[in-house]
């Protein structure tokens, strides 16, 4: 749906709106990544969260980078995998 980006004390501050079009409550999983000027990944915390989105209803996702390198911020999508772990 949208999204900003913003820098708070030297690390970059993101989010994005996820929308959903469905009639029904789906259950996603994202997670975010940070990359460095040249593309290089920064190390941080890549495990899926379980995120819910009502019906037609829309939902903020806010990511924090790990360290004051990062400039790149990426979010990651899937349906959820059905796994507890």
């Amino acid at each position: 749906g949208g999204g900003a980006v913003l820098y708070e004390d030297k690390l970059l501050s993101t989010y994005v709106v996820l929308k959903s079009r469905l009639d029904v409550k789906q259950t996603l999983e994202g997670r975010w990544s940070w990359e460095d000027a040249q593309g290089y990944p920064i190390k941080s915390n890549r495990g899926w969260k379980t995120i819910f989105v009502n019906a037609l209803e829309e939902q903020k996702v806010e990511g924090r980078a790990p360290g004051p390198l990062a400039v790149i911020g990426k979010y990651e999508l899937r349906y959820h995998s059905g796994d507890v772990n």
